[in-house]
């Protein structure tokens, strides 16, 4: 039983393993229902992923025939065993945005060639993405998906819990709320320990915007209990969303002050970023976290230039970006979750 623990009355996390990534697992949550279950999140499609999940399924006795599943956004540590343990009469929940981003998957190769346009070397994150099979979207085929929107209620045998959307970590992230029991399936939105990552892999995004709007959202929910996609769960979410908020507000004005009048790509900006823990140089990352970190510097480029802070340059299948002229204002953009500075 320490792959899987009571967290609150009949809501169970199992911890999935998450091969060769530091923060070791992802959660799995079972709400055991009466007359009927939910599966929040699943883990990749790997063997020893499936193993953990059965394992517990048995152990708790679900009957997978009463057994609906929510997945909090499209990233495949979340998703990637959905479709082995629905049934033709589970219901597959997940936002209207992330459905219509696995109903168009194809495979990483428009990812690639985006990627390529920052800088980032294309051929090795493609031998990177064939040889971890793993982080392919894999549905099985299936768009057979109960979409939601926000604010939409989903029941679950006795119990009713809403889906708050909260794009940010993906455009489509969402989460679930249960307002009797002051409790919170975060996904990826919020977790203690770690700053969630904003990685933009296609045109037209600005999830930093997107990410600020979102943390005002889940800041006034009254909650006890917080059950994240990692790590473990916790309480006291405010000062934590303002603490998440402070931190990115520094990374756009680190990267503001990275950028002058010559133009800089997203992967040249990403390469020089401080590093802590035990890597001592961009080259010691693994070929999926420069991918990440790159990422979330394109989020943050997007951003600053969608609000008149820098210019975008693209010539030549590359994208780079400069310092607009001088007397433009320096600050960025304030946000404020509940009325209160963040």
């Amino acid at each position: 039983m320490g792959m899987m623990k009571e967290v609150h009355p009949d809501i169970f996390r199992v911890k999935i393993p998450l091969a060769d990534m530091p923060m070791g697992h992802i959660n799995s949550y079972i709400y055991r229902g009466k007359g009927r279950n939910l599966i929040v999140d699943t883990g990749h499609d790997r063997p020893e992923c499936l193993a953990v999940m059965a394992s517990a399924i048995k152990k708790l006795g679900i009957d997978l025939g009463q057994t609906d599943f929510f997945i909090t956004h499209f990233h495949s540590d979340h998703n990637g065993q959905v479709t082995l343990f629905a049934t033709d009469r589970s219901k597959l929940y997940i936002s209207r945005q992330d459905a219509a981003f696995i109903r168009e998957w194809t495979g990483f190769e428009k990812m690639i060639r985006f990627s390529g346009t920052t800088g980032f070397p294309k051929e090795a994150l493609r031998y990177y993405l064939e040889n971890h099979n793993e982080w392919n979207l894999n549905f099985k085929e299936t768009d057979d998906f109960y979409t939601v929107e926000d604010g939409e209620t989903i029941q679950v045998g006795d119990e009713t819990f809403q889906c708050i959307l909260t794009p940010g970590h993906t455009m489509g992230h969402a989460c679930l709320y249960s307002p009797k029991r002051k409790l919170l399936f975060a996904g990826d939105h919020i977790l203690k320990d770690i700053i969630p990552t904003l990685p933009c892999w296609q045109d037209g995004e600005d999830l930093v915007k997107a990410y600020f709007e979102s943390l005002q959202k889940v800041y006034p929910l009254n909650l006890e209990i917080i059950l994240p996609g990692h790590g473990i769960p916790f309480t006291e979410h405010r000062p934590l969303v303002k603490k998440i908020y402070h931190y990115h507000s520094h990374r756009l004005e680190a990267i503001l002050n990275k950028i002058n009048g010559t133009p800089v790509g997203a992967y040249d900006i990403a390469s020089q970023q401080k590093l802590g823990g035990v890597v001592n140089s961009w080259n010691d990352l693994p070929a999926l976290h420069q991918w990440v970190a790159t990422g979330e510097t394109v989020a943050y480029l997007n951003y600053l230039h969608q609000r008149g802070r820098i210019e975008r340059i693209a010539t030549n299948g590359k994208v780079t970006f400069r310092r607009k002229p001088a007397g433009a204002s320096r600050s960025c953009e304030n946000v404020r979750c509940s009325g209160e500075a963040a």
